[in-house]
């Protein structure tokens, strides 16, 4: 796991929706945290799936994140002369 996956994990790990903040998804960020803070108050099983769900959430788009850029990396490399 490379290190943007692993800060994108820890994020939501702490605080619910962090970890897409991290990953520039605002939208989905603040739908997180707001719903973790009612499903908090509210629901109390519903926190901890919102909670697991931001987790694999950020976890899924980091490696998106991650593997693209890998590809521009890989792209850049072959079209440099050597």
């Amino acid at each position: 796991m490379n290190r943007r996956v692993a800060m994108a994990v820890l994020f939501s790990f702490l605080i619910p929706g962090l970890g897409q903040i991290y990953n520039e998804d605002f939208a989905k960020g603040m739908f997180f945290i707001v719903g973790s803070v009612a499903g908090f108050f509210f629901f109390g099983l519903g926190y901890l799936v919102l909670w697991l769900a931001a987790i694999l959430d950020a976890y899924v788009r980091a490696r998106m994140i991650s593997n693209r850029q890998q590809e521009g990396k890989r792209d850049l490399e072959g079209a440099i002369p050597s």
